[in-house]
């Protein structure tokens, strides 16, 4: 019997894990067949009825019941699909050589910003809670830097310097975090490339494309709403776009109009883009063009 076993949802082919197959299905000893790069497994089992049965970590345990009658129902392929216990929309694994801790220079991964407490899934309101990082206020988004003015905190996107990284001061990052890879914060130390920075450097990393195929992911909530795209263009370039709007001030214009109680007289509204081309040349040589577009709104409400 032959047969593929990939993740649900993702179809994400699973090598390397164990099928188990138990014949008839209160039989102790099963047969057993492990995956090879692409999912695929083979099993001579006997006729009758069987059980499947795969147990990998992370993963809920997957059963299912199967009768051999015939040689037709044996050729049959068999697609097995397994639920993962927590999906994550993006996943960046690294592999490389452990290096000495500098305090001065720090990494945020995408698993880690948008999980940390406080910082409401925001890129840059996660850095406040590195060490040596300040903020003004309980409702401020200001990077202080080792007790620096916060108007010297350099904001780069992709290494090149940005006026301007939250809309109306500080109630988002005008880059939509799913588009972002890593945040890297660097204290002091840092080199000449960095130039004209007095206290300190938060710089975001807008990751590559999929290039496996096409993916979206869209949101929606109270304040805003946005939507993401990537996908192959060939062989060699992929394309990502994301987009986000918000209707917060529409939200509470309609909220103050008609109450006398509701002191509201501007109403906030922003949009921003992100767009990202990858064109890999070679083994060594990749062509990148990276767009990022942000527009804020205060719009007077009449009451």
């Amino acid at each position: 019997m032959h047969g593929v076993l990939r993740e649900k949802g993702t179809r994400t082919p699973l090598p390397g894990v164990n099928v188990y197959c138990f014949s008839p299905p209160d039989n102790p000893k099963p047969l057993k067949s492990v995956t090879n790069e692409r999912g695929e497994f083979t099993l001579e089992v006997p006729a009758g009825e069987i059980l499947w049965r795969v147990g990998l970590a992370n993963y809920a345990v997957f059963e299912r019941r199967d009768n051999v009658a015939t040689a037709a129902t044996a050729d049959a392929l068999r697609e097995f699909f397994i639920e993962k216990n927590s999906y994550l929309v993006y996943e960046t694994t690294v592999i490389g050589q452990a290096e000495k801790r500098d305090d001065k220079t720090q990494a945020l991964t995408q698993e880690e910003f948008l999980t940390l407490p406080g910082a409401n899934g925001d890129p840059v309101k996660a850095v406040q809670n590195l060490p040596g990082v300040n903020r003004g206020n309980a409702f401020s988004a200001q990077v202080i830097i080792e007790g620096s003015s916060p108007n010297d905190t350099r904001y780069n996107i992709d290494t090149q310097p940005v006026p301007i990284i939250f809309h109306f001061g500080g109630l988002s990052s005008v880059v939509m975090p799913e588009a972002i890879d890593r945040v890297d914060y660097l204290s002091a130390g840092f080199g000449p490339e960095y130039g004209q920075t007095i206290a300190g450097l938060v710089n975001l990393g807008v990751r590559e494309p999929k290039t496996d195929r096409l993916h979206f992911m869209g949101f929606m909530d109270f304040f805003n709403m946005g939507a993401l795209v990537e996908t192959p263009i060939d062989d060699h370039s992929s394309f990502l776009m994301g987009v986000r709007k918000s209707y917060i001030g529409k939200v509470l214009g309609a909220v103050a109009r008609g109450r006398s109680g509701f002191s509201l007289t501007v109403a906030p509204d922003f949009n921003d883009t992100v767009i990202e081309y990858v064109n890999q040349i070679n083994a060594t040589d990749t062509f990148k063009v990276l767009g990022v577009g942000s527009i804020d709104t205060l719009g007077f409400v009449v009451t």
